[in-house]
């Protein structure tokens, strides 16, 4: 596959791309969501800035210190570098951890490689959260 140009970088060209690589996806508004993981997955397009957002976060179980959440994200967050984590309260009162990677397209984007770092974040997050939480502490 050719290098997509950074203006051809589209939420449609996207979605061919996953289509294409045997993700079964769906688009909502601004979002890409990808139904195959454990875990809801959604991609976001920022043409203004030039990246794609891959995001996701599960519920960590209720009555968690927060103190004890933001320990569980910041040594996620030294251990491993793809993704970026953060634990939110949400409009439901829940916590949940998130994960974000920001991957820019100023130059165009090689779609083999956004394919590969799906799959790397989508990894690298399980295995974040099953090495972290070996005694269910957190998730259950």
């Amino acid at each position: 596959m050719r290098i997509l140009e950074a203006e051809e970088v589209t939420q449609e060209k996207v979605a061919e791309i996953l289509k294409n690589a045997a993700f079964n996806i769906s688009l909502e508004d601004s979002e890409i969501y990808i139904n195959d993981t454990n875990f809801p997955l959604s991609l976001r397009i920022n043409h203004e800035k030039q990246f794609i957002m891959l995001y996701t976060f599960i519920p960590f179980l209720d009555d968690l210190p927060i103190e004890k959440l933001n320990e569980f994200s910041s040594d996620c967050n030294a251990e491993y570098e793809l993704v970026q984590f953060s634990n939110t309260r949400n409009t439901d009162g829940k916590n949940y951890m998130y994960g974000f990677y920001y991957m820019f397209f100023n130059f165009g984007i090689i779609p083999q490689q956004l394919i590969f770092t799906i799959r790397e974040f989508t990894n690298s997050y399980l295995t974040a959260l099953r090495e972290k939480d070996k005694d269910d502490l957190y998730f259950g």
